[in-house]
């Protein structure tokens, strides 16, 4: 399991028939983000280096594990 951001839908629906084909018998859960959307301080997203139309949710901040869960 782990959180997957597209920057458009046609990427989004490449990731949707890749995880299908390879993962059939796991369910996939589809949220949207919209642009206005702000994370809160510590988060940021950063763009994939393999692929521009991927990103990543990453830690900003140094904080501790209970840090984040109790924050977020």
């Amino acid at each position: 399991m782990g959180l997957s951001f597209s920057a458009g839908w046609n990427h989004l629906k490449d990731q949707i028939k890749l995880k299908r084909k390879w993962n059939k018998d796991k369910s996939i859960d589809i949220n949207r983000l919209l642009a206005s959307f702000e994370l809160p301080a510590g988060l940021q997203f950063v763009q994939d280096t393999r692929d521009n139309q991927h990103y990543l949710l990453t830690v900003s901040e140094r904080m501790t594990i209970n840090a984040l869960v109790a924050n977020y």
